[in-house]
C-alpha cells in the first residue's frame, strides 16, 4: 500500500502577483526539483489561475490541482520526469 504523496517540497506564496512574473521563478522551482517533486502555487491572482492549466500542459512536465482551501494549486513534477541538473554558480570563460 502507497503513503500518501509527498507534501510540497516548496511553497511560492504569489500573492496578486501577475502571471508574467509568476511562471519564471515556478518554472525554475519545478525544474530543480525531482521526479515526483511538488511546488504549491498561492495566488489570489485570476490571471495565474487561468494560465496555469495551459501552461502546465505545454511543459508536459507537470500536472496539477488546486487546494482544498482554494487558494492555489499543487503542481508535481511527473515522475518519469527526471529533474535538470542544476547550474554552476558561476560560468568560468573560455
Amino acid at each position: 500500500m502507497q503513503g500518501p504523496p509527498n507534501p510540497a517540497a516548496v511553497v511560492v506564496d504569489a500573492g496578486t502577483e501577475p502571471w508574467r512574473r509568476v511562471e519564471p521563478l515556478l518554472a525554475r522551482y519545478l525544474d530543480e526539483l525531482p521526479a515526483g517533486g511538488a511546488v504549491e502555487l498561492l495566488s489570489s491572482e485570476e490571471g495565474v489561475a487561468a494560465a496555469l492549466p495551459d501552461w502546465c500542459r505545454r511543459r508536459g512536465s507537470v500536472a496539477w490541482e488546486p487546494l482544498a482551501t482554494g487558494a492555489g494549486f499543487l503542481i508535481r513534477t511527473r515522475a518519469e520526469h527526471p529533474a535538470p541538473e542544476p547550474l554552476p554558480d558561476r560560468m568560468e570563460a573560455p
